[in-house]
Order: C-alpha cells, then structure tokens, then sequence
C-alpha cells in the first residue's frame, strides 16, 4: 500500500508542477499524506488548495479530519462547519463534525449531527456506529445496539461495530 500512495504523491506533484493552481491536487496530495499518517504535509497540502479554492468543501472536510487526528478539535469543528455551509447536505462532514464535538464533550450536539448524516446517508456504516457509541454514553443501550447492528448491516467488517457490539452484548 505504501508504494500505491507513493506513486499519486508523485504524480500529484507533476501535476502540480504543470499546473500550480489546480486545488483538486493540492486537496488530493494531502489525502495521499493523511493516509500515511504524515499530517503535517496532508495539512500544508490543504491549506494550499483552501488559499485556491476557500470553500470547497471536500478540502475542507479533509483538514478537518487532519486536525481531528491532531487533537485540534476547535480548528477541527471550524473545517467542518465551513464544509456544511458550502455544502449542507455532505454526510461526511456532518458525522465528522459529530466526531469532533463528541471529543470534547459536546455529546447532544455530536448526536445531532451524526442523525443527520444518517438522514442523508442512511447506510453510512460508520454514522451508525459513532452515534451507537454516544447513545451508550447516555445509557441508551437498547438504541445503542440497534445502531451498532445498523451498522454491520451495511459494513460487516466495521471492526469498531463488530467490537463495540460484542462489549454491549457480553456487558
């Protein structure tokens, strides 16, 4: 895998070399870099196709999950809110933003946000499981495995739904 990401992190940079302004390659270098948990760079990448394109959200949902993964949860929930406002209906950064906000404890909130990524995203595996784990905070057990089996419904091998379920049931 590490040769894969390898080869489009040079080919994105001929790209870049042809053509300095194209913010899809700059947006999809850095995912080449967050993939292979070389942040700094994935978050420079980013930033260079926001200075192009300020509002594309796909970019702006990967920086969040950049700074998600940095523990940087205000700049993280900023990217996300500004991806919601280009584009309201991506479910991505609606469950994103759930992650967030569920990080520093902002867990109603966190919830609203993953219900509407399921509302537009019904099979999202990973809304299902994520709201599953902030209705077991709130003692909502019964809800919490409905979501859990949701979610392996439509991703059997979500090892995060196959081992939060399994804690639930054996609990």
């Amino acid at each position: 895998n590490h040769g894969r990401w390898k080869g489009a992190v040079e080919n994105y940079r001929h790209a870049l070399r042809i053509n300095a302004a194209d913010y899809v390659a700059y947006d999809n270098l850095g995912f080449c870099f967050y993939n292979q948990g070389r942040l700094d760079e994935a978050i420079t990448n980013y930033h260079q196709a926001l200075q192009i394109n300020p509002s594309d959200p796909n970019t702006l949902n990967n920086l969040g999950m950049a700074l998600t993964s940095r523990k940087e949860y205000d700049g993280a929930i900023r990217c996300f809110e500004a991806a919601l406002r280009a584009r309201p209906d991506y479910p991505d950064a609606c469950n994103n933003l759930g992650v967030a906000l569920n990080e520093i404890g902002r867990t109603g909130e966190a919830m609203r946000h993953y219900r509407q990524a399921l509302s537009l995203a019904p099979d999202d595996a990973r809304a299902h499981n994520n709201l599953a784990n902030a209705l077991l905070g709130r003692g909502k057990t019964d809800e919490a495995i409905y979501h859990y089996r949701q979610a392996l419904r439509f991703d059997p091998n979500l090892f995060q739904a196959l081992n939060n379920l399994g804690w639930v049931l054996a609990g």
